[in-house]
């Protein structure tokens, strides 16, 4: 699989990286830092808007969504609904819960909301404040 980056609204499009696993997320806090998640625990991170990326070691499991709220604190989602939390960049992850059916991560300040199947949603507390972390 291959991904692509524009700088020009969808005009030109530059090859930036290829993986030989499904890519089913990316995440970009700003212009250069950005993360993927997929298959076969595949996550990567670039902090130069694309040009390179380093791989990260995860937990083995098929990844569904990643999702960063700051340039450390970020949570990834498998395909069983088991989420995972970074608050060092993702050089490590701890294991958060596990929810059957969430699609769906948001963070407000200091909660967490997850959202999924059967129309449930979840809210929890995060223990850090969003607004004095960024």
């Amino acid at each position: 699989m291959r991904l692509y980056k524009t700088i020009d609204g969808g005009n030109t499009w530059d090859y930036i990286l290829e993986v030989y696993q499904g890519i089913n997320s990316f995440h970009f806090i700003d212009e250069n830092i950005g993360y993927l998640i997929g298959d076969n625990a595949l996550i990567q991170k670039t902090d130069d808007g694309g040009a390179t990326w380093k791989e990260l070691s995860i937990p083995y499991e098929y990844y569904d969504l990643v999702k960063f709220y700051t340039e450390d604190i970020g949570f990834i989602l498998d395909e069983v609904g088991r989420i995972y939390k970074t608050d060092d960049g993702g050089e490590n992850w701890e294991f958060l819960t596990t929810h059957s059916g969430t699609r769906s991560i948001e963070l407000n300040n200091e909660y967490i909301f997850t959202a999924g199947s059967n129309g449930k949603i979840y809210r929890s507390e995060t223990g850090f404040d969003l607004e004095n972390e960024i």
